[in-house]
C-alpha cells in the first residue's frame, strides 16, 4: 500500500480523516489515469524498503526467503528482488481489497485490479523467485512454520488492529536473527500498534529511510 502517492511522508504523526474526505489530488481521476498517476509517482520515489536492503543483504551465508505485505504496484518488491540476489523466494502478498484508505482514497476494484496486473507485469522477469499470493495476510500467515523466514516485511492494512495482527502473526515466523520489519512508522497507528506488540523492546526499533524500520529478531 505504500505505493500509493496519497500516503503522506512528512514529519510527524496522523489521525485518519472522516471518510468523506480525501486528500488525493487525482481522486476524481478514471482508473487507468489514477493508476498511471501513482506508476508515475512510484517511477521517481525511492521505494518504501529500500533502507532495508542493507540489513537483509547482510543475512548472508545462505538463500533468502522472505515476504513482503502489501505489494500495491510491487515497487518495492522489485527493489528487493534487483539489489539482493540471495533472495530465493519472496512471497508477494496482496488479496488487493476494496476499500478506503485513511486519507479517504478510494481504493475500489477497477482500480486495485489495474494495479495488480502492473505488480505482476513488472515482477514476471523475476521468475520463480517471487510468488503472488492473493489472499489476506491471515490467511497467508498460516501455511508458514514458525521460523521459516528470513525476513518479512509489513505494509499492509495501517489500521491499529490489522497491524497489531500481522506483528503478532508474522514474528514467530522470521528466524532468530533474521529481520522483522515494516512500513510507515510515523503513521500514529503503525506506531501504536509497534509499541504495543514490542514493548520494553520497542527501543530497539531501528529507523531507516522512506519511514521504514525494523528490529533483529533475537
Amino acid at each position: 500500500m505504500s505505493d500509493i502517492i496519497t500516503f503522506n511522508t512528512e514529519s510527524g504523526f496522523y489521525t485518519p480523516p472522516t471518510r468523506q474526505t480525501s486528500s488525493d489530488p487525482w481522486h476524481h481521476l478514471p482508473a487507468a489515469e489514477w493508476v498511471q498517476k501513482q506508476v508515475d509517482w512510484a517511477n521517481q520515489s525511492d521505494p518504501s524498503g529500500l533502507g532495508l536492503v542493507e540489513p537483509i543483504s547482510k543475512l548472508t551465508g545462505r538463500k533468502l526467503i522472505g515476504v513482503e505485505i502489501g505489494v500495491c504496484l510491487g515497487s518495492t518488491t522489485k527493489s528487493f528482488l534487483s539489489n539482493i540476489p540471495n533472495i530465493q523466494k519472496l512471497y508477494a502478498v496482496d488479496n488487493y481489497p476494496t476499500y478506503i484508505d485513511w486519507n479517504g482514497t478510494d481504493m475500489n476494484e477497477e482500480r486495485q485490479e489495474l494495479m495488480k496486473q502492473y505488480a505482476k507485469d513488472l515482477l514476471t522477469p523475476f521468475g520463480d523467485r517471487v510468488k503472488f499470493c492473493y489472499e489476506s495476510s491471515t490467511e497467508f500467515a498460516k501455511t508458514l512454520k514458525e521460523e521459516s523466514l528470513d525476513f518479512v516485511f509489513i505494509d499492509g492494512d495501517h489500521s491499529d488492529e490489522a497491524s497489531y495482527n500481522d506483528f503478532c502473526n508474522y514474528y514467530p515466523l522470521v528466524k532468530k536473527y533474521g529481520i522483522f520489519a515494516g512500513h510507515d512508522i510515523v503513521l500514529e497507528s503503525v506506531r501504536k500498534s509497534l509499541e504495543r506488540f514490542l514493548g520494553e523492546n520497542y527501543s530497539k526499533a531501528i529507523m531507516v529511510s522512506n519511514n521504514a524500520w525494523y528490529i533483529i529478531k533475537e
